[in-house]
């Protein structure tokens, strides 16, 4: 059993699927290639094929039962040592005697447990090998599996979540034409990586890529460095300057944190959108430039349209395909994938020496909210690796924020509460709509009047919200 071979398999035999893709995923986070089967027939032939390490395995199945499979396996123990763990909805200690005695070395209970049948393993698995030799045999998984697993990584996203699946076909769909673009997010979720990917996929990608984050730049200076300046333009300005559009040029400008542009450059912004041509500052001539413009903002724009803080008009140019990049609290299945691709890309130079994380680090890392999205992850791996000094980073090597998170189980607080807020927030929006309607006597042109936006943006809310019979 020290071979790589006889660990990296575990069999799952349940006719229940439901249950079945439970074990299975519970043993994959555990390191195995695990093999699936609903009969007893069907596990003996993989017997024949595979060595198998561990066996999950349901008492009652068609055909022939568990025990008897049981009693099969222990038949091939001289030949190919496999742990046997019973899972079964029937009590007593008649049930354990006859499970025993048919070899099993472990059972459990239905409906599963997931936190006993992790203790259960843990045990089963130390009984059958020696710690040393399970922990390297884990490095050589961890090793195969990076060779043998399908990619979680697609134009330079990582994620297989259905959420970023989604976010990927999106932006193949936003490359195939010219559509200008608005990104939507928490910040940290990765919305300029989105762009760039856009960009790439697009018939513009051979042309420049230019980013430029408008909130970083004062108000003053962002005019003269988005559209350029002529010499004489303003106290400085002893040389003519192209702008960052002149650089994009055949390419696509990307403008993050659009929400914070004054609306004075808005307005000059808007004229570009409409006129596809750009004017220096001090100039009257325009240039006609070719670019494709993304932007992107965690700001609610509709809010500042409200608020008279983001120009209406404005707003219905630059939001004509939206993206909603999900926060990673909300595809925390990715955090494994991300962490992988952090790692592979600091270990080299950083720490050559290190293999991993430890199991309980991974655990803190799938707890935590995540505040900072993919940002504050990497930001804690880099932490991590200054602070570590054994093979592993460790669950202390985390920053506190982190390593000090209770265990908890992920349909409790955290979603609990991230749904409450969302539902707590369309409640008071469609409340808001449904109290304009009613002042504008169901006049919609009115009711939008008094909500200070367009008879459109009111329908879209309206629909949003499943009010469209109001």
């Amino acid at each position: 059993m020290g071979t790589v071979e006889s660990i990296v398999h575990a069999l799952v035999v349940e006719d229940d699927p439901s249950t079945q893709r439970l074990l299975r995923e519970v043993l994959e986070l555990r390191g195995y290639r695990v093999i699936p089967k609903q009969t007893a027939e069907e596990a003996l032939d993989v017997l024949q094929e595979h060595p198998i390490s561990l066996a999950l395995i349901d008492w009652e199945l068609p055909g022939m039962n568990g025990l008897e499979l049981c009693r099969q396996i222990k038949r091939r123990r001289a030949v190919d040592p496999t742990a046997v763990m019973m899972v079964t909805a029937k009590q007593g200690a008649g049930v354990l005697r006859e499970m025993l005695e048919a070899g099993a070395d472990d059972y459990l209970a239905k409906p599963i447990d997931l936190e006993l049948l992790d203790v259960r393993l843990t045990i089963l698995e130390r009984r059958v090998l020696d710690l040393e030799s399970l922990q390297q045999a884990r490095d050589e998984i961890v090793a195969l599996r990076r060779k043998t697993a399908r990619p979680t990584t697609k134009h330079g996203i990582v994620g297989s979540s259905p959420a970023m699946q989604k976010i990927l076909t999106r932006l193949e769909l936003a490359a195939k034409s010219d559509v200008t673009v608005m990104l939507r997010g928490e910040s940290g979720t990765g919305k300029e990586l989105a762009a760039r990917t856009i960009h790439d996929l697009s018939a513009r990608h051979a042309g420049p890529f230019v980013a430029v984050n408008c909130s970083a730049i004062p108000d003053t200076l962002l005019e003269s460095e988005l559209f350029g300046h002529v010499r004489g333009a303003f106290t400085g300005a002893s040389a003519a300057k192209d702008g960052l559009f002149h650089a994009a040029n055949g390419g696509t400008l990307f403008l993050d944190e659009i929400g914070d542009v004054d609306p004075y450059i808005q307005v000059k912004l808007l004229r570009v959108l409409q006129e596809r041509a750009v004017r220096r500052v001090g100039d009257h001539r325009p240039t006609d430039l070719d670019v494709r413009i993304i932007s992107a903002t965690n700001r609610d724009l509709e809010a500042r349209v409200r608020e008279e803080k983001f120009r209406e008009d404005f707003y219905y140019r630059v939001n004509v395909f939206e993206l909603e990049l999900p926060p990673l609290r909300d595809r925390i299945e990715d955090v494994p994938a991300l962490v992988d691709r952090v790692l592979s890309t600091l270990l080299p130079a950083r720490r050559p020496d290190l293999k991993g994380l430890t199991r309980q680090a991974l655990d803190r890392l799938m707890e935590h909210d995540w505040p900072g999205n993919v940002r504050e992850l990497q930001n804690a791996m880099e932490y991590a690796l200054v602070v570590a000094t054994g093979d592993r980073i460790a669950a202390d090597d985390l920053p506190d924020s982190i390593a000090s998170g209770g265990r908890r189980l992920r349909s409790e607080p955290r979603i609990t509460q991230n749904v409450q807020r969302i539902v707590e927030k369309q409640q008071t929006e469609a409340d808001r709509v449904l109290n304009a309607l009613e002042e504008a006597g169901g006049v919609k042109t009115k009711a939008a009047e008094i909500l200070g936006i367009s008879r459109v943006a009111l329908w879209k809310k309206m629909k949003k919200l499943e009010l469209e019979a109001a």
